[in-house]
């Protein structure tokens, strides 16, 4: 579903979860394929996933922008948690299709096993929501503390509500890629999106 972009522009996808659909050795691929560009178009439509995936994803994506390269995401469905993650650290620009829908929320993990594991992973769980939250204010320009109210109520936003909370910059006409493109022949709608991340809400997210 590539478009025609102006000589010196290309386009990426993170479509799918994550790292089950995209991983970050993928990224790395498909980035040393495009070469250098001036401008490059991050498609996301994503349930999230992975943490620790996400941030390999965004210290990729960083470099890539060390180098000169400008980094416009298309919100082109949906953005959930670890996917509005990698959209807060590494964007230049946001765009939001007026369909689509964003989710932020604290990072979790599930476990099992003595008290002491049990501490070691609320531990590690503060320190991945704290990268998290820090990014996403810095994205919004706001201050740490209300992010974090707002991850630990896990917020919702609609297209307009990501604007004006300044997650996104602006909004585009909706479309009708997210339904379109269909790898591996799976439901990549929204709801059904939705859905998954309700019923698997284990590891870190």
């Amino acid at each position: 579903m590539a478009r025609n972009y102006p000589s010196g522009q290309d386009e990426l996808f993170i479509y799918g979860a994550i790292p089950q659909d995209v991983t970050a050795k993928a990224i790395a691929d498909a980035l040393r394929a495009l070469g250098q560009v001036r401008t490059l178009h991050l498609r996301v439509h994503s349930p999230g996933g992975s943490t620790s995936e996400a941030a390999a994803i965004i210290t990729l994506l960083n470099q890539v922008r060390a180098r000169g390269t400008r980094i416009i995401v298309h919100i082109d469905g949906a953005a959930f948690s670890a996917a509005a993650w990698i959209i807060a650290a590494t964007a230049d620009e946001v765009v939001v299709a007026e369909d689509a829908l964003v989710m932020i929320h604290d990072a979790s993990l599930d476990v099992s096993g003595r008290a002491e594991e049990l501490r070691r992973g609320a531990a590690v769980l503060d320190k991945v929501s704290t990268e998290m939250r820090r990014d996403i204010a810095l994205r919004m320009h706001r201050r740490e503390d209300e992010v974090a109210a707002m991850m630990l109520a896990e917020t919702w936003w609609t297209a307009d509500e990501a604007v004006e909370q300044g997650f996104a910059d602006r909004i585009e006409g909706a479309l009708k890629l997210a339904a379109a493109y269909q790898p591996q022949n799976r439901d990549r709608s929204i709801s059904a999106m939705a859905e998954r991340y309700w019923a698997n809400r284990g590891g870190a997210k």
